[in-house]
């Protein structure tokens, strides 16, 4: 009986070290911070920058000569080189790209954060419509960044938006990676799509991977229960997470829901003002 005392003790100890460690590491274990520098100026993009709350986000817009009519802000990945993509939206040949790093990612400085990331998000937004007034503006989210764009959705008005591999909360996932452990109780950096999208309205594209190895599918599926707008989802089966872009289908549909979406405000402006 004491020797069973003392293992149980010593198995109490051990887990209790174990939530210590993950509860002061977190932040690291969750975050992965991409710092590959590029130009700030390139010949084809204006850059980008903001100072705000001790750190300074910085990042780049592509063909601004649209900024003032039609406009997607993208937040990227975990781990993402954001700057890349600018091939991937270099057919989008009548609408403004934004590009933003994250604090902490790229050449933005800052730590990053849940809180952190989804008030960038709002200055970031606030000041793109300060500068430019896009009446058309789409927020584009992949990975983690779908719910950095789902937040912003829920508090500020938008055309559209756009979720590529999106999962319902990084909880959830969590849970499922570590059911041992009081997750609920330890992680502060939760990010719960799912909660943001309720009261959304806004159209939406749900792009997602049907060998998708870090957010299940079953997780975007929970996601897309909560949301209530009109919607398109769309599943490239032979896709993976991080290969996703490299797919046809995946290019086509944001062309089509872009240019849909474009279409349909068209002609409810027509109506408002023959109305």
């Amino acid at each position: 009986m004491h020797v069973f005392l003392q293992l149980l003790l010593l198995a109490i100890l051990v887990y209790g070290a174990i939530l210590i460690c993950i509860s002061v590491l977190q932040r690291k274990m969750i975050f992965f911070p991409v710092h590959t520098r590029h130009p700030l100026q390139p010949a084809e993009a204006t850059g980008f920058c903001l100072e705000r709350s001790g750190a300074v986000l910085r990042g780049w817009l592509f063909n601004e000569q649209f900024a003032s009519s039609k406009m997607i802000i993208y937040y990227g990945g975990n781990s993402e080189d954001i700057y890349l993509n600018r091939e991937q939206f270099s057919s989008f040949v009548d609408i403004a790209v934004l590009l933003v790093n994250y604090r902490g990612y790229g050449t933005s400085t800052g730590t990053p954060g849940e809180k952190e990331f989804y008030e960038d998000a709002l200055a970031v937004f606030d000041e793109v419509s300060a500068r430019h007034a896009p009446p058309e503006l789409f927020l584009m989210g992949r990975s983690l960044g779908s719910a950095v764009a789902s937040y912003v959705a829920s508090q500020r008005e938008v055309s559209a938006i756009i979720l590529v591999t999106p999962f319902d909360s990084l909880e959830t996932l969590a849970k499922k990676l570590y059911p041992f452990l009081p997750i609920s109780l330890i992680l502060r950096h939760k990010f719960h799509a799912a909660q943001h999208l309720k009261g959304v309205n806004t159209p939406a594209l749900i792009l997602y991977a049907g060998r998708d190895r870090i957010v299940p599918g079953l997780s975007t599926e929970r996601l897309v229960m909560h949301m209530h707008m009109k919607k398109k989802v769309v599943c490239i089966e032979e896709a993976e997470h991080n290969t996703i872009d490299l797919y046809d289908e995946y290019q086509l549909a944001l062309l089509q829901f872009i240019t849909t979406a474009t279409e349909q405000q068209d002609t409810l402006h027509q109506e408002e003002d023959y109305i």
